[in-house]
């Protein structure tokens, strides 16, 4: 492979695994055609089908799952200003793990602070009803 076609391909963050399924002529003259910003260039099938497999690898492993029912309880619980010792003690479990919980919600909800994880939460509708008295 030629030194540009592997740039490209890291660019890409294409696994080479799935590279190997590719013809090198045909795939190095579709991204020198690419590279050069010709906007009419056609992407073979096989290149398509690779790298629409690839993004949806990518993808996959970056789009987190919505929250657990337990994550669910500890947000509930923070919603009604209730401290993590409260809530450990509450759930039976240890502060430890509210904190990964709370850590947890705040990656999938992609927010900071447990302010913007119950802002946000009550926003789209994940606490209705339950937030009433802690």
């Amino acid at each position: 492979m030629s030194d540009l076609f592997v740039d490209v391909l890291a660019e890409l963050e294409l696994r080479p695994d799935r590279v190997g399924m590719l013809s090198g002529e045909a795939m190095a003259e579709t991204v020198r055609a690419l590279l050069d910003g010709d906007p009419c260039q056609l992407v073979s099938p096989m290149l398509a089908a690779v790298l629409l497999d690839e993004f949806n690898f990518l993808a996959a492993q970056c789009e987190p799952a919505g929250p657990t029912g337990r994550e669910l309880e500890v947000l509930r619980l923070v919603a009604k200003n209730m401290t993590t010792r409260q809530i450990a003690d509450s759930l039976y479990i240890s502060p430890a793990t509210v904190y990964g919980h709370l850590k947890s919600l705040r990656r999938k909800l992609h927010v900071h602070s447990r302010l913007e994880t119950v802002t946000l939460a009550v926003r789209d509708g994940l606490l209705d009803g339950h937030i009433a008295e802690p």
